[in-house]
């Protein structure tokens, strides 16, 4: 007779999860037990198999680095036995409840699959896990996971979960499943935005003539470079880089107020579906009021902070030398009773920290600095110094690594320590990943300024690379902001592969921007954003300067 083995696990520095993992089926003794291999899932179950712990092998009392172990025979003996006779009754009679597959009954919020995998096919469908007959000794599962609109299907034996990625989440924890779709594929490169030439020219002369007055020897350089869009570069850097760097205090502004006040870089009507539209459906998302701070009640706090304890970590960055932005960032997150883990920066003034870099893996050994500065400094770059921009990416990556390292916690926050987080940051936070954000994410920026993309729902924008920006650019001028960034923990380690790949292209030093980065490849990441509009928001930053800034103008 089949029966179900609830597990409770708890692996040293996580938290409880209980999860269904499989359905025996047979004599338990002739499943296949997983390997140790297991052990390095970040979120995940296993199964109880004669007392002991499948991942170490050792009796279930045994705590010599193998997690705690118990199966609830006892106390649910009957329920499961029970279970298991409707599960035999709905198998002999072929009855099947509709939308679901399989006798296993899973909750709505709760879906237990494989990652991706180059044999997974799609299919429609509601997340299941099916009971499969096989012909040889041991039980055949079926994982489905949904990811977006999508669902990926593998079939195998239980041992054959070591031999594929595999992602084990309760998603309710992390998102909202069947949220809103994200844009399709074919959206997210959208075409570039043509302008009628002499239009373009007299853009071109507005914003040379703007860039000579500023007295900025790199903004003057760059008006040499004719292959961009300078209509659509006029409306960036007047419309929104104006409005971030050169007013205090910063103006949230959408874009629909930006192009109210720049028209003169937007062509008149009519024009191309789409043209000169950062935010496609911007009035769903793209608005000041959406950010304001909420009346929460006391059930909504509660449940908020038992979810954010459970399956959030948070890191703040920190250079050594920079004392009192840490003793501030100490004092506003304590305020708050959000527990942290601090990450040291990196800070690349000091001699050797290249080559430290490198042998941490947070730099590749093949990345050459001097090339990637010489380029930096060129007429079609014009960034200037960049020494401060490798130590603010290499520490990100140094806080990814730690999260998924760790893996404490389903997701991870990553916040710079000029972050001062809105009052009901924690209960915002929560409703937005439990009714809002798609199952599909994997990496969510808090705050982002210049959005470029679509919004899918009241508070976040699917980031879509801009392409009126050239490649060697990075498509550089949008999505701007990293003070505070969320991660899919499960998700990060290949992300981070992604992401590294285009920082450090030497050709193109713009790249070494990491929220610039992530941006141009956000056809291949499921990026997403919470607009800059929104305020406070999620989150502000505290005026304590650029340290990154600071450091190129040496």
């Amino acid at each position: 007779m089949a029966a179900l083995c609830l597990t409770r696990v708890t692996r040293c520095g996580a938290d409880n999860l209980y999860a269904p993992l499989a359905l025996l089926r047979e004599k338990s003794e002739h499943v296949a037990k997983p390997k140790k291999s297991l052990r390095a899932l970040n979120d995940w179950e296993a199964v109880c198999v004669n007392g002991k712990c499948p991942l170490c092998d050792r009796p279930s009392e045994s705590r010599h680095g193998c997690p705690e172990w118990r199966c609830e025979a006892v106390i649910f003996g009957v329920v499961l036995l029970s279970f298991a006779a409707v599960a035999a009754v709905l198998i002999q009679f072929r009855m099947t409840l509709p939308g679901v597959k399989g006798v296993l009954l899973l909750p709505d919020d709760m879906v237990v699959g494989s990652g991706n995998d180059s044999n997974n096919t799609s299919s429609g469908g509601n997340g299941s896990l099916e009971g499969q007959r096989s012909d040889d000794s041991h039980a055949k599962v079926a994982l489905v996971l949904h990811r977006g609109p999508n669902v990926f299907r593998t079939n195998g034996n239980l041992s054959d979960l070591t031999k594929r990625p595999t992602s084990l989440v309760t998603l309710s924890h992390v998102c909202r499943h069947g949220s809103f779709a994200a844009p399709a594929a074919s959206q997210l490169n959208r075409p570039t935005w043509a302008v009628d030439p002499k239009f373009e020219a007299n853009c071109y002369r507005r914003v040379a003539s703007a860039f000579m007055k500023s007295g900025d020897p790199l903004k003057a350089s760059i008006v040499q470079d004719k292959r961009r869009n300078w209509c659509w570069v006029g409306l960036k850097e007047l419309g929104c880089h104006a409005t971030l760097y050169h007013a205090r205090p910063r103006m949230h502004l959408s874009w629909a107020q930006m192009q109210a006040a720049h028209q003169r870089f937007v062509p008149a009507p009519p024009q191309p579906p789409g043209a000169f539209a950062p935010l496609l459906n911007e009035g769903l998302c793209d608005r000041a009021e959406l950010g304001k701070v909420q009346a929460w009640t006391g059930d909504d706090w509660k449940k908020a902070w038992a979810w954010f304890s459970r399956h959030v970590t948070v890191y703040v960055l920190n250079l050594k030398a920079d004392v009192k932005r840490w003793n501030d960032v100490e004092t506003v997150l304590g305020r708050m009773g959000i527990q942290y883990n601090r990450v040291e920066g990196v800070d690349m003034r000091i001699p050797g920290s290249l080559q430290k870099a490198k042998h941490e893996g947070l730099v590749p050994h093949d990345y050459d600095f001097g090339y990637a500065l010489v380029k930096a400094r060129s007429i079609y770059q014009a960034m200037g110094g960049i020494q401060g921009t490798l130590g603010c990416a290499s520490a990100h990556f140094r806080a990814q690594t730690r999260a998924y390292t760790d893996a404490r916690s389903s997701i991870a926050i990553v916040f710079e320590d000029d972050v001062q987080p809105s009052p009901d940051f924690v209960p915002k936070l929560w409703r937005l990943v439990h009714e809002e954000l798609p199952c599909e994410w994997q990496v969510l920026s808090l705050r982002s300024m210049c959005p470029y993309g679509a919004c899918i729902s009241e508070h976040l924008v699917r980031v879509m690379p801009d392409l009126n920006e050239p490649a060697d650019r990075c498509r550089h001028g949008t999505s701007y902001g990293f003070q505070g960034v969320m991660y899919r923990v499960s998700e990060l380690r290949e992300v981070q592969k992604q992401w590294m790949r285009a920082v450090f292209n030497a050709a193109w030093p713009h790249c070494l921007d990491v929220d610039v980065a992530l941006a141009s490849i956000s056809d291949t990441v499921s990026f997403f954003a919470v607009p800059f509009v929104q305020y406070p928001g999620l989150l502000t930053e505290r005026d304590e300067g650029s340290t990154r800034y600071s450091i190129n103008a040496r």
